[in-house]
């Protein structure tokens, strides 16, 4: 095999090699991000075959697909005894939300949030350790008895994970009333002992990750494993790797066949374990820890640094944004992208959906524009102290609506109803990245417009909430009193309806006393003074 040759050419380079050493060393520990999930599939057919494959990587033929909606629920994965030592809040699953919806709307992929529930594990769970217990290097997943030979209890349950559990909590959590049929189940253990996170299967609606990798490229990844994606370094190792070579015109490209299967994501070594096995031989446990963990990456630059070859002798070919693959092992810092070839991939398999396993997690379009919590109610004097929220990770616009008196719109106007008028005021702009998820609510006379990435245009508005008991703020002013108090020594700023309407009106003002006057479209007055500190 060509790979000796390889071998030996790194072996006369040892000196550089330790060099490296002393200027390539991750901070990062390798099992934060390892992920356990298997690189193949668990079913009937063969799911690399060109009939469910095109191995396309045209984004003409990407943009043909349809958008899908998905549910997802998020479950906090607690010791036996109900504790959590890194617990979740909302806050915090919303943001891991957004973040994969602004990774997987490019592909006309989008997650609908349905909520956070909590899962404690049962109490009888025996301590499993994944070690090299024969010293061979080779892990497995070793039961722990005490010196009578009893089984020793874990005192964490599941909720610090060893990638020998998951199963098992995958198999509790569908038979204990702890999983949503129709929707992405997520299990958020505090901490994993021996891996990031892991896909129930290739082609799946089950995962698990931490807390921590929750906001890391873990997630995402874990979902691409979900969809359809394999590793990029799949197979990077035995005699039928995927070659270097990029041009299928030209002999020995087999990119559509062998490793992940995807033309435009390079051939590429598994990072973590690439030192152990182009320099000692073999790959084995060491490889996942300092000091040869990702040996051959540049943490700061994001850049292969290596000179290793395919199984054909062929260098790599590795550019920075092939290191920031989500489907790779690199840092999970430098991890920030999918290629077109891979949304394609996606796409063809929820096409395929042999089980209909995505089907039956698949939500209307409609469903963005619902609250994941808040009602709708009859407006009065008072502000609505449980508005309706939606979730982080678009870009919205709420323009000025009005429905017909015939049919009113005291409750939103159901998603196909486009029978109302609206202009070209904006009541709310809501950027994808807003923080404040308290402030992505519905304001009266308006209706909803959700922008998509890729697109210049604003889609038709949806769901006109206009109810009249409260007339619409199309404008108003701002008194600052520049002495602390009640005088004449002040500056009127006035205001358009996109401004008065902002709720972070009063969040943004600086430090002074201020009135705010909020004028309605029936002529009243909506007056308020506020004594803004320091914070």
């Amino acid at each position: 095999m060509k790979r000796q040759n390889s071998l030996g050419r790194e072996l006369l380079m040892g000196s550089l090699y330790f060099a490296m050493l002393f200027v390539s060393i991750p901070t990062i520990k390798a099992q934060d991000y390892y992920c356990a999930t298997p690189d193949e599939f668990n079913n009937p057919q063969d799911l690399d075959t060109t009939s469910i494959f095109s191995g396309s990587i045209d984004p003409d033929y990407l943009a043909t697909f349809d958008p899908v909606v998905y549910n997802i629920y998020f479950w906090q994965v607690n010791d036996a005894n109900g504790n959590n030592n890194n617990p979740l809040t909302e806050d915090y699953v919303l943001k891991a939300v957004a973040d994969i919806n602004m990774e997987y709307n490019a592909f006309n992929i989008f997650f609908k949030y349905r909520g956070l529930g909590e899962m404690d594990s049962p109490p009888d769970i025996q301590q499993v350790i994944w070690q090299d217990a024969n010293g061979d290097g080779e892990l497995e997943c070793v039961l722990q008895f005490d010196a009578n030979g009893d089984p020793i209890p874990d005192p964490n349950g599941w909720g610090r994970l060893s990638r020998c559990q998951y199963d098992e909590m995958f198999d509790y959590a569908q038979t204990s009333g702890h999983y949503l049929t129709d929707a992405f189940n997520v299990y958020v253990p505090w901490q994993n002992d021996d891996f990031g996170g892991v896909a129930d299967e290739i082609y799946s609606t089950l995962l698990t990750t931490t807390t921590n990798n929750l906001h890391r490229p873990t997630f995402p990844h874990e979902l691409g494993h979900c969809l359809g994606l394999l590793h990029t370094h799949f197979n990077y190792e035995s005699s039928g790797c995927e070659h270097v070579e990029r041009d299928p015109n030209v002999d020995g490209f087999n990119a559509i066949e062998f490793g992940d299967k995807v033309p435009d994501t390079a051939a590429m070594p598994n990072f973590i374990q690439e030192y152990c096995f182009f320099v000692l031989g073999h790959e084995d446990a060491m490889c996942g820890s300092e000091p040869y963990s990702r040996y051959y990456l540049d943490e700061t630059s994001c850049t292969y640094i290596g000179f290793n070859y395919d199984c054909e002798d062929t260098p790599y070919i590795i550019t920075p944004t092939d290191v920031r693959n989500y489907m790779g092992y690199s840092y999970g810092s430098c991890q920030n992208n999918f290629t077109v070839g891979q949304g394609i991939r996606m796409r063809e398999m929820i096409a395929w959906d042999f089980d209909n396993k995505f089907e039956v997690v698949e939500t209307p379009l409609a469903s963005l524009y619902e609250p994941y919590k808040g009602e709708y109610i009859e407006y009065t004097s008072q502000p609505n102290s449980d508005p309706p929220l939606f979730q982080p990770g678009f870009e919205y616009y709420f323009w000025e609506c009005e429905c017909q008196e015939q049919t009113p719109c005291n409750d939103p106007a159901p998603y196909e109803d486009t029978s109302f008028s609206y202009t070209d005021t904006q009541i709310l702009h809501i950027l994808k990245d807003e923080s404040d998820y308290s402030s992505i609510t519905h304001p009266n006379h308006s209706a909803i417009a959700i922008k998509h990435p890729h697109e210049d245009f604003w889609p038709q508005p949806r769901r006109c909430f206009d109810n009249w008991q409260t007339p619409p703020i199309i404008g108003g002013t701002i008194t600052l009193f520049h002495d602390g108090i009640f005088n004449a020594n002040v500056t009127i700023t006035a205001q358009d309806s996109l401004q008065m309407n902002n709720t972070h009106l009063i969040n943004d003002l600086d430090p002074g006393l201020y009135n705010i006057k909020k004028s309605k479209i029936d002529g009243s007055i909506e007056e308020t003074n506020v004594l803004k500190e320091n914070e």
